[in-house]
């Protein structure tokens, strides 16, 4: 029989991080929709542990329906993921994978409507893993029976784990590698703001978080704004986008430089080439348009006056003397 979770375990857990990780599936029968949500918090487990070690901990499910659901949990791989962030998890194994290390218990049981649960997990690191990173999820899964006539919707919520796992010691630590692959940035700026990106490749074998700023300088070398960029986990072998937005204000006016600055590891630094831009904003080509106009009506009122008195000096040449 099922383990069956229910009112006891809302009660002991409250409502610990319940806006994290909903998921909504429409089930869709001739019209009418009906709604599987479910939570899980925390969304991330991030563990460290040595070859041989054990680590365990649990998630905690919420199941926010109308209705019962039954509930298969199941270990997937974290694949490819993209440049703005988003995973994908696939059956095939990886090179990071987590497959036999990472066991939830109970794997299979219903949560009544409304109820929160924990699953327990387990990671064992099997002693002859060597160090690196290793990356896979939790997958929750509702069991819904397919109907006749019925479209059936079938959603699914996941917990991703983030496993270092540290050499023994005397065993050497793998080295943390990364660099700016590179800056993007608009080379003419003529209005505020703008978006600055940092492309960031992590070519070790540790999931990173690097700490990155995009640093601007003037044509004379002075700082002119330092933005800091969104701290961010990159995996293995990923490349990462990081964006900010920059507003140099009214006066900014010239040629300006920008670096990418990427601190990791024990102040470690990747530094960017450098992009030039120029800022050359509106209100500069309203302050020339006027400067022009005065120049050409100074000039015109010049000519014209000139011309005036030319008239005159011919007009006296050619009166008669008396």
């Amino acid at each position: 029989m099922l383990p069956r979770l229910h009112g006891a375990t809302r009660r002991r857990y409250g409502l610990i991080g319940l806006g994290a990780g909903v998921l909504l599936a429409g089930l869709l029968a001739g019209g009418a929709r009906a709604q599987t949500t479910l939570g899980v918090s925390p969304v991330r487990v991030e563990q460290a542990a040595t070859p041989g070690a054990t680590v365990e901990g649990e998630v905690l499910v919420s199941n926010l329906s109308p209705r019962s659901l039954e509930l298969r949990v199941s270990v997937r791989d974290i694949g490819a993921t993209s440049e703005r962030g988003e995973v994908t998890l696939q059956e095939e194994p990886t090179p990071y994978s987590l497959r036999g290390w990472l066991t939830a218990e109970p794997a299979h049981f219903f949560l009544e409507a409304g109820g929160r649960a924990p699953v327990r997990y387990r990671l064992a690191v099997p002693p002859a893993a060597s160090p690196g990173g290793r990356y896979g999820a939790l997958v929750f899964t509702p069991v819904v029976e397919p109907q006749p006539g019925r479209v059936t919707l079938v959603g699914e919520v996941a917990v991703l784990f983030l496993l270092r796992v540290r050499p023994l010691p005397g065993q050497p630590e793998p080295e943390e590698r990364v660099r700016v692959v590179a800056l993007e940035a608009p080379p003419v700026v003529w209005a505020w703001p703008v978006s600055l990106v940092a492309r960031v490749a992590n070519d070790g074998a540790f999931h990173v978080r690097p700490r990155a700023a995009i640093r601007v300088t003037d044509w004379t070398g002075q700082e002119v704004a330092r933005l800091a960029l969104p701290e961010e986990n990159i995996f293995p072998g990923g490349i990462r986008r990081l964006e900010t937005a920059w507003d140099g204000g009214p006066l900014l006016v010239g040629l300006v430089s920008a670096v990418a600055e990427v601190r990791y590891g024990e102040d470690r630094l990747a530094v960017s080439a450098p992009q030039q831009i120029w800022v050359l904003p509106w209100w500069l080509f309203v302050v020339g348009a006027a400067l022009l106009g005065l120049g050409l009506g100074v000039r015109w009122l010049l000519r014209a006056y000139a011309r005036r008195l030319a008239a005159e000096l011919r007009q006296r040449e050619a009166a008669p003397e008396r």
